[in-house]
């Protein structure tokens, strides 16, 4: 590993060290407790900041940064469970079609 690399390295470990629990009760906030979610949450976004290291702005605030990237996962997660919801309800109002249940049709 080159010398910059290395040091890349070093300070985005020493940036989750600081950051990772603050991010984990911001996460356990937003998401109601959910410590799995959160734990997830965590590991997501600094994998998205490693993969985005070019959009990272000294000027600006990190922590916000991580809340940014955070909040927006957490709502697409949400959006496509209630899809996923949505989806299952249909199939059950409409027992005749793929994937319902209860009812006597082979699918």
């Amino acid at each position: 590993m080159r010398t910059l690399e290395r040091v890349i390295v070093h300070l985005l470990n020493i940036l989750y060290t600081v950051w990772s629990g603050k991010l984990y009760n911001f996460v356990m906030k937003i998401s109601h407790g959910d410590s799995y979610l959160a734990e997830e949450m965590v590991q997501t976004v600094f994998l998205i900041v490693w993969k985005n290291l070019e959009l990272l702005d000294p000027k600006l605030s990190f922590g916000a940064y991580l809340c940014t990237i955070a909040e927006n996962l957490l709502s697409n997660l949400y959006q496509h469970k209630m899809m996923e919801i949505l989806y299952i309800e249909e199939q059950i109002d409409h027992p005749g079609t793929p994937y319902a249940t209860g009812t006597d049709q082979v699918v």
